[in-house]
């Protein structure tokens, strides 16, 4: 935990190196961190990062994403993003990053 009591970011790569997880709190004043360890990501053709265990993330989390997304494509790697949670998911289609980020664009249809 940070200073106020907040959890702060906590950035962990399997042992196979195919999966880095974020867990905590993702926001503009921990970012920097994230990004720094992005470079750890797999030399696999997949990169998978695993949102689920992130309790609070604002929109800095999506630039961090589409960061990693820049870094896989220049590899050649293809992205695949886990556990999302529906807020972040509902600002990639409002910013309509969906497809840089991997996910399946909403379904627009007016029921």
């Amino acid at each position: 935990m940070d200073k106020s009591g907040e959890p702060k970011l906590q950035v962990t790569v399997s042992d196979d190196g195919e999966v880095l997880s974020l867990s905590g709190q993702l926001t503009f004043d921990n970012a920097h961190d994230g990004y720094r360890d992005f470079s750890r990501l797999s030399t696999g053709e997949v990169v998978r990062i695993d949102c689920s265990g992130l309790a609070h993330a604002d929109s800095t989390a999506l630039a961090l994403l589409l960061t990693g997304a820049g870094l896989a494509r220049e590899k050649e790697r293809v992205l695949q993003i886990e556990g999302l949670n529906p807020r972040l998911q509902s600002l990639a289609r409002v910013y309509g990053v969906e497809p840089l980020l991997g996910l399946k664009p909403a379904d627009s249809r007016q029921d």
